[in-house]
């Protein structure tokens, strides 16, 4: 195992080389950048490891030792694991653990549409400003498989509610188009025009509706949303659960690959380790289990 403690200096040069190169291929967003940046700096200054060498286990140690918010610890997790398969790409990766523990955690079972379908009803049933905001956005997503940050950053002049759809700006800033059902185009005008403040954003938080400067949805909201209707209802749905979802029924339904990839902003890559190759499992269980 290949092991080394860099200074203070070469830490900071290897992560503004990281990021950086990121900003010049339009990866990241100025905002996304600036947090990693900031994230991995701040790691490298109190502990002076090698960010490549990193594991989930060091950095669970660094995170109690001091005392690491949940948003950045989201945040340092995916700024490390991007650096790592960064560096693996570049030919300098050392350990891979994060790569590794991503795909199992995609790997999950993916929930039926009845539980799905229980954790929808659990939001339909309050009449709340907040609740018709969290139907729209999650019938939304549910329909679109969008990600979280790609949610946050829909505009609503990005919506055309006429034509079930809505433009997207994804991952690296890639622009493509997503489509919706009439339920959920009702949902989102019935949303809609319970708001009364000027923002731009589709979906806003809850100081939105008294009209604060900072009205944006967060990502970690989204996710907070989800952990606590999934309380109630006594099952766990993440936001990534509808994203994989949508992916896995359209594959299932015969959408080719390369469009799967075009349509839910993905790479072939991405859809043939995550979601063909499972289908195509459970194809043939269900024909084993016919012979």
């Amino acid at each position: 195992m290949v092991t080394y403690t860099p200074t203070l200096v070469e830490g900071r040069a290897l992560v503004d080389k990281f990021v950086n190169y990121k900003l010049g291929k339009n990866h990241y967003t100025i905002e996304t950048a600036k947090l990693y940046r900031y994230a991995l700096t701040k790691f490298v200054a109190d502990t002076g490891i090698n960010i490549e060498s990193v594991t989930p286990d060091i950095l669970e140690r660094y995170e109690r030792q001091w005392k690491v918010s949940p948003a950045t610890k989201n945040t340092l997790t995916k700024a490390i694991r991007a650096l790592q398969v960064w560096a693996g790409q570049r030919g300098t990766h050392i350990h891979g653990v994060f790569e590794k523990h991503r795909h199992e955690i995609i790997k999950q079972p993916i929930p039926p549409l009845p539980k799905i379908r229980r954790f929808l009803d659990a939001i339909q049933e309050q009449r709340t400003p907040k609740a018709t905001r969290d139907a729209a956005m999650i019938s939304f997503m549910l329909d679109t498989g969008c990600r979280r940050g790609e949610v946050v950053r829909l505009k609503i002049t990005d919506l055309e509610l006429s034509e079930n759809a809505a433009h997207i700006q994804g991952k690296g800033l890639r622009q493509r188009e997503a489509y919706f059902t009439d339920s959920t185009a009702e949902i989102i005008t019935e949303y809609l025009d319970t708001r009364t403040d000027l923002h731009p954003w589709a979906f806003v938080g809850i100081d939105g509706f008294k009209q604060t400067a900072d009205a944006r949805l967060r990502p970690d909201t989204i996710s907070r949303l989800f952990e606590n209707i999934s309380q109630r209802i006594g099952e766990i749905v993440k936001p990534h659960d509808l994203r994989r979802y949508r992916i896995t029924q359209n594959l299932s339904n015969g959408m080719d690959i390369h469009k799967a990839a075009a349509v839910f902003g993905a790479s072939v890559h991405t859809i043939m380790m995550h979601y063909y190759d499972e289908i195509r499992d459970g194809k043939r269980e269900a024909y084993l289990l016919t012979v």
